[in-house]
């Protein structure tokens, strides 16, 4: 949903070449026709110049060991929200609070080290992680676990993104959209 030439979209773009140079690589001596298929249609940059998949060689991944203990802590925290989130959106569905889970508002209550690797991610990315609309964080010293509090978000529905957004109709000349999808569609005009 982002512009063109957006970090963010560049950056996805580039993480999903990496995926698939790593996973047609692994997945070749298994899948060797499908796997030289889609290596085929890589572009020449992202083959590294060799012709077949079956001589491109094991992906490499260059990560300090550091680093990659620290991506884990992080990550395992996102993961740990995420799946108390997905229980209390499943459960407000049930209740008929919320029918998808762009119409919530979740609030998350966590222990102050897993809050901090939350908060370091930031509101607007935990909420397109959890495909909600907005997304608070604080932390507690007597939470032992995440807790979520589900509400129905007060936005109107973005004709774009479909994320219900406060500032839906913000812009005049796009009433329709939210302040991220009426600056795209600005961008891109």
């Amino acid at each position: 949903a982002e512009a063109a030439g957006s970090p963010a979209r560049r950056s996805a773009q580039t993480a999903l070449a990496t995926i698939l140079d790593a996973l047609v690589r692994l997945l070749a001596p298994v899948l060797t026709f499908t796997c030289e298929e889609v290596w085929q249609f890589m572009s020449e940059p992202a083959r590294g110049g060799a012709v077949s998949v079956q001589l491109a060689g094991w992906p490499e991944i260059d990560v300090p060991a550091e680093r990659a203990d620290e991506l884990r802590a992080a990550y395992s925290a996102v993961l740990e929200a995420r799946e108390a989130v997905t229980a209390a959106l499943e459960a407000e569905r049930a209740a008929g609070t919320i029918g998808k889970s762009q119409e919530a508002s979740v609030a998350i209550v966590a222990p102050p080290l897993l809050a901090v690797h939350l908060d370091a991610r930031g509101a607007a990315v935990l909420a397109e992680a959890f495909i909600v609309s907005s997304v608070a964080v604080s932390a507690s010293d007597d939470a032992e676990a995440v807790t979520v509090v589900v509400t129905r978000s007060d936005g109107a529905k973005c004709a774009r993104c479909w994320n219900h957004r406060s500032d839906v109709g913000a812009d005049a000349a796009v009433p329709d959209l939210c302040g991220r999808c009426a600056s795209v569609i600005a961008e891109a005009g």
